[in-house]
């Protein structure tokens, strides 16, 4: 599990935040179980949360979407499906994958 410190002040010990929904999320990721990370959309790849920030890119795929009064955008999601799901499909008008280049 990636994370970080981003507030100036001492963040919730993490023993405390183990019973956050996201938290929780990333540990069953770390143990192969991706799917409690479905409901999660970012337009960055990380989650803020009890003072620390969540790197979740390394199991979400990046997408450009493209939006009907906004155009285009970059999500990082599970997959498509999950993007329609929490963004509103009604609002999408088109989903492209756009790779990430691994070192």
């Amino acid at each position: 599990m990636k994370y970080r410190v981003f507030v100036k002040w001492e963040p919730i010990p993490l023993e405390k935040l183990k019973q956050d929904r996201l938290y929780r999320a990333v540990e069953a990721a770390d143990n192969g179980a991706l799917t409690m990370l479905k409901s999660y959309v970012s337009s960055t790849g990380f989650f803020q949360t009890g003072g620390y920030e969540f790197d979740v890119r390394e199991y979400f795929r990046r997408y450009v979407v493209n939006f009907k009064n906004y155009g285009w955008s970059t999500y990082y999601a599970f997959n498509k499906t999950c993007i329609r799901n929490v963004l509103g499909s009604h609002q999408v008008l088109e989903i492209v994958e756009a790779p990430l280049k691994r070192a």
